[in-house]
């Protein structure tokens, strides 16, 4: 039905409930091109926009992953044509955008030239520089702020010598003559003091290649044949390049894209049967081949749509008498979007990283807000074009319905368990199975399998150890536990502004030199129940809304080289964790970092998967500034409150101090589990002595990771000598 075709109610057929007559349909999916202008161009969204009628066109969770789906048309190493079907021109643009702004990778930013008699001037070749794609990845590397030193983990160096020898032929300056300094800038500051000692530009504590995410892919240039300059006789360029991680928004160099860019699905609509001579006109009007010519036989003929994804709207077949033969379309919610890649990265992985971005701005944004989480198609959906496989012949297509079918696969597997285990289920869930399910299959990937085989072994582990039965098995006697809790520095000040706990965890200043291993590893999982089984329910309860995960503060003051002695019971505390308890922190915030940490965290963090490294955040000085954004202040740990000081060691003792056996929290979960204990007293009498736990095997990136740490500690020992405090060297 044409959009100009006047209607009469009384002329108007029959419409199913639940469905639009066809003139709404039309005006709300479709942007109808007209010869002078384009009509129907609003977007509805509205729910009540077609009340009336019956119809409710909100958009939730589920009709979002029913309808939404990607298909790809064509991928080749630089480039992807991609269909994006059943999403708004908001969501789409807000690719592009970050596509263009917001991904960041690494380029050249400072150019130290040496000589240069060429003809290019300083600040073009420069600018030239900038503009080479880079073959590093910037999730191995941090941003460079104005206050940090150039070190290997921030910065990635350069230099050119090229020149031309008199009475030869002149010489082209290419991208393959930037060669890399794997060991830090070559050239020396200049100083005005004659008895400084001499510093290069950058502070390399070790050399990049001898790191194992380099070794085996040099920090080169993507394209060697990159004209940068051509010398004549005599000239020379010496020059010396860093590069650093940023983002298109700041500047356009550290844009990954060529260009982003999107079209709405063209739909061209005969009207009309044209046959004859009107047929080879038509045809022959469209400069792209939108139409091809129909043999009826007998020698008639009529005009048919051939291909209506080439049109380009150029509109030559509308104007004129063909107005009302022809009529040009655009679909709503059905995008062809184009990447084309500067060489930084594959294009099917920059919309991968442009999904994420988007993912985490909206969850930012719902944390500010204090709204409950929602499981949207970003969230949940596993987007993942490396496991496209593109065949001759096959459209390759990814539904949004994938996470809620492993959701369901795995909440069948766990029915067919047996009662114990259904039991020791529902203490682990507490009233929220999906949200449950949920965490396990996100700490294995989006895995049906490996996420079964981990919740298995978790109730296989719980019934063992009898963790159900935990909170009621005190650590006796108090002065004991107060030992404990003297050595152990774990505390919970107080609720993030959206509801979320905030536990603060001195990891500087715990000595775990009160108790045997066994005692604290009790006190960490009772703390982990009691957290899961009284406090998230709480929370839930007051907000009106489930509450699952925690916020953790972690104060690194006063941490010494002799931690090296605390890794074995830290790696069983983080093991039990992350394989019994995953996906339970919301984020790590880090603050009063000495050099130490500094130290490790370089190497540690490109070991840590994405998901983790995105968890983490390194606040400046005690972090008060930026927790007071999310906390309240009453909610801030003690050792936040302090400006300047922001260490463990100078907060006040008693209740104020959130580590103290005498603060609310502790006296509470105390109370709690001696409550418990008498109150199952006459099954059996309570005894004292710890509770021995069997700890879960490490996986193997827990294992890497322990073992990095302890290399990096052992440098440092043998640079600064066993014991030695460095918390007083501020990063």
């Amino acid at each position: 039905m044409s959009s100009s075709t006047k209607l009469s109610a009384l002329d108007m057929p029959d419409v199913p409930m639940g469905h639009l007559p066809e003139h709404l349909h039309l005006q709300r999916t479709r942007v109808v091109c007209k010869a002078d202008a384009p009509i129907h161009t609003e977007g509805i969204q509205y729910s009540g926009a077609y009340a009336s009628t019956g119809v409710d066109i909100s958009m939730g969770p589920n009709k979002f992953c029913k309808n939404f789906k990607i298909e790809v048309v064509r991928l080749t190493e630089d480039e992807i044509e991609f269909d994006m079907v059943g999403i708004d021109a908001s969501l789409a643009n807000a690719f592009r955008r970050i596509l263009i702004a917001e991904v960041p990778t690494m380029a050249i930013e400072k150019v130290l030239m040496v000589n240069n008699t060429s003809v290019i001037a300083d600040e073009v070749l420069a600018h030239r520089l900038g503009l080479v794609p880079l073959n590093a990845d910037p999730r191995l590397f941090e941003y460079l702020s104005e206050n940090d030193t150039p070190n290997e983990r921030n910065t990635i160096v350069y230099k050119m010598e090229v020149s031309c020898k008199k009475g030869g032929s002149r010489v082209t300056v290419k991208s393959d003559q930037l060669k890399w300094l794997p060991n830090g800038s070559e050239l020396q500051m200049t100083t005005y003091d004659s008895s400084a000692k001499a510093k290069s530009y950058t502070s390399f504590s070790c050399s990049q290649d001898s790191l194992p995410e380099f070794s085996k892919k040099p920090l080169g240039v993507r394209f060697d044949d990159i004209i940068l300059a051509k010398l004549g006789p005599g000239q020379v360029i010496e020059l010396e390049a860093h590069a650093v991680k940023g983002m298109g928004k700041v500047h356009a160099k550290w844009s990954p894209v060529a260009t982003a860019w999107y079209r709405m699905l063209p739909e061209v609509v005969l009207l009309k049967e044209v046959k004859g001579d009107d047929a080879e006109k038509l045809v022959k009007k469209c400069p792209v081949g939108v139409f091809d010519i129909e043999d009826l036989g007998n020698g008639e003929k009529k005009a048919a749509v051939a291909n209506s994804r080439a049109c380009t709207l150029c509109r030559e077949c509308v104007r004129g008498v063909n107005e009302e033969l022809v009529e040009l379309r655009r679909v709503k919610d059905h995008f062809i979007f184009t990447i084309e890649s500067t060489g930084a990265f594959s294009p099917e992985e920059l919309f991968i990283k442009a999904v994420k971005i988007l993912e985490e701005k909206c969850e930012w944004e719902r944390r500010r807000l204090g709204a409950p989480p929602v499981f949207s198609a970003l969230s949940l959906l596993p987007l993942d074009f490396e496991s496209v496989i593109l065949s001759p012949g096959s459209v390759p297509r990814i539904m949004g319905t994938a996470s809620q079918d492993a959701i369901k696969q795995l909440s069948v597997l766990i029915g067919q368990v047996d009662e114990p285990s259904k039991i020791t289920f529902q203490n682990i869930h507490q009233g929220y199975p999906t949200e449950t399910l949920v965490r396990f299959l996100k700490a294995r990937e989006w895995s049906i399998s490996k996420a079964h085989h981990m919740l298995m072994d978790c109730l296989n582990w719980r019934k063992q150890n009898h963790i159900d039965d935990i909170l009621a098995k005190p650590i006796m006697p108090a002065d004991l536990y107060r030992g404990i809790r003297d050595s152990q520095l774990i505390g919970m000040p107080g609720y993030t502004k959206d509801g979320h706990p905030v536990f603060a965890i001195g990891v500087g200043l715990s000595t775990y030199d009160k108790a045997s291993v066994n005692y604290y590893v009790q006190s960490h999982i009772q703390m982990n129940e009691y957290r899961d089984r009284v406090i998230l329910p709480a929370a839930t309860k007051k907000y009106g809304r489930h509450v699952g995960t925690c916020v953790k503060v972690l104060d690194m003051s006063g941490l010494k080289l002799s931690a090296l002695s605390q890794i074995k019971l830290l790696t069983i505390i983080s093991t039990i964790d992350d394989l019994n308890y995953p996906e339970k922190t919301e984020t790590y915030y880090i603050v009063n970092v000495p050099y130490v940490f500094s130290a490790c965290w370089k190497v540690v963090k490109p070991l840590l998967q994405e998901r983790t490294r995105r968890k983490v955040q390194v606040l400046q000085g005690c972090g008060r500034d930026e927790l007071l954004k999310i906390m309240d202040y009453a909610s801030l740990p003690h050792f936040c409150k302090r400006e300047g000081s922001g260490s463990s060691r100078h907060s006040s003792s008693g209740s104020d101090d959130c580590f103290s056996f005498d603060h609310p929290f502790h006296q509470q979960l105390y109370g709690d589990i001696k409550q418990r204990a008498l109150s199952r007293e006459f099954i059996a009498p309570l005894k004292q002595g710890s509770c021995h736990v069997e700890v879960p095997d490490p996986n193997p990136e827990g294992i890497k990771i322990a073992k990095t740490i302890e290399s990096e500690m052992h440098k440092l020992e043998d640079r600064n000598g066993l014991d030695r405090s460095l918390s007083g060297l501020k990063i």
